[in-house]
């Protein structure tokens, strides 16, 4: 990697957490071999997108990226709202749209997340609906992660509303519920209870068959032989006489 570099930042516009304080969220770095980078030092990935220019007199080249990524009008994601941090907790596992990332502060995001993004209309919708007039982390997140808020949002209210005797049903080996919803708990809890009810029935069985078996001796057991194969031979022949006269 060459040794000098352009950054590009933005002057106004910082983000704040608690946790840092004020900080820029992303800049542009461009290296003396023209390559590019978009770079977000607060989230895992840390680098969002890269290229390289065409080279020479890239002035134009230079204005066109920083528009494209360093206007205004573009945001870092919050993800989702930190009341929702204890979801794994809640849930007993964590739902599969969303990941935490532990890059400086902990946030609870969609894995698609587009961390440095310009905020669509239907976050701004979602916020006038909840609180109008306000700005809230709502109005700054990403469509992926809105989705993802759905998504857990729902499963937060499908689980308060499954009672107890519901949950246990779903654990048994002759519920009908489909496996891939159920929680991983719950899956679980309905795999033992099969693997213990499959034991029971295996013992079930060799209990029946030492009461129900019959031991014969050594000369009917070779008798009953002589006979299954004189059997075995017998329908062999009636078999290809019945093919010949096809």
């Amino acid at each position: 990697m060459p040794f000098f570099a352009l950054a590009i930042r933005r002057s106004t516009g910082l983000c704040y957490r608690p946790e840092t304080g004020p900080f820029r969220a992303a800049q542009l770095i461009v290296y003396a071999n023209c390559e590019w980078q978009l770079q977000c030092p607060v989230v895992e990935q840390g680098v969002l997108e890269s290229g390289s220019l065409s080279g020479g007199a890239c002035e134009k080249e230079l204005t066109d990226l920083a528009n494209r990524y360093l206007t205004s009008r573009h945001t870092l994601c919050p993800g989702l709202p930190s009341t929702l941090a204890n979801v794994e907790v809640e849930l007993g596992y964590l739902p599969k749209p969303v990941k935490f990332d532990n890059a400086l502060f902990k946030t609870l995001k969609s894995k698609n997340c587009k961390v440095w993004h310009i905020p669509s209309t239907q976050s701004r919708n979602r916020r006038d609906a909840n609180t109008p007039g306000t700005s809230t982390d709502t109005e700054r997140m990403c469509g992926v992660c809105l989705t993802a808020l759905r998504y857990v949002e729902r499963a937060l209210q499908q689980k308060g509303k499954v009672d107890g005797v519901k949950k246990f049903q779903r654990k048994r080996p002759s519920s009908n519920y489909p496996l891939k919803f159920l929680s991983p708990t719950s899956k679980r809890g309905r795999l033992q209870n099969q693997r213990l009810q499959r034991s029971r029935l295996l013992k079930r069985v060799n209990k029946l068959y030492n009461k129900t078996k019959v031991e014969l001796p050594e000369s009917h057991c070779y008798f009953v032989g002589f006979l299954y194969q004189f059997q075995r031979l017998h329908l062999s022949n009636l078999f290809k006489k019945v093919n010949k006269l096809l």
